[in-house]
């Protein structure tokens, strides 16, 4: 199977930024959270197939666990971005440098780490919100 154009771009974000010292443990965790998000489809595609209720039921949480994912890979490949341009950065532009390296640190700290809660919803398969019914309300 080919791999999808994207994907392709966050791994080669990815090793580029494991060999950088400010970004190795964030190219780290974002591969663990793409491995996360590629078994979590593997799972959705092998025991959804034909249940197409559950499957809408669980798209919106997939959608933020691969959002995140996308926002992760941005994040870490403005702040690889910076740190280059902060070699040789004006004194008033070290200041804005800085602050994609830290926005990038924030949302690894604080956003990433919720693509393991959404893996973990998305795989138990679970179905009570399809349970509710118009009476129940």
């Amino acid at each position: 199977m080919r791999t999808p154009e994207l994907l392709h771009e966050i791994r080669r974000t990815i090793a580029v930024c494991r060999a950088i010292a400010r970004l190795s443990s964030h190219a780290e965790a974002l591969a663990n959270a793409l491995g996360a998000a590629d078994v979590t489809t593997e799972v959705l595609l092998q025991t959804m197939s034909g249940d197409t209720a559950l499957a809408l039921a669980n798209a919106s949480t997939y959608l933020k666990m691969l959002g995140h994912i996308v926002v992760a890979w941005i994040g870490l490949d403005l702040a690889r971005a910076a740190l280059s341009k902060g070699e040789t950065a004006t004194a008033g532009d070290e200041n804005f440098y800085e602050g994609k390296v830290l926005a990038c640190a924030w949302f690894f700290r604080w956003e990433l780490p919720r693509i393991a809660l959404h893996a973990q919803l998305l795989k138990s398969l679970d179905r009570s919100c399809l349970d509710i019914r118009v009476e129940h309300l």
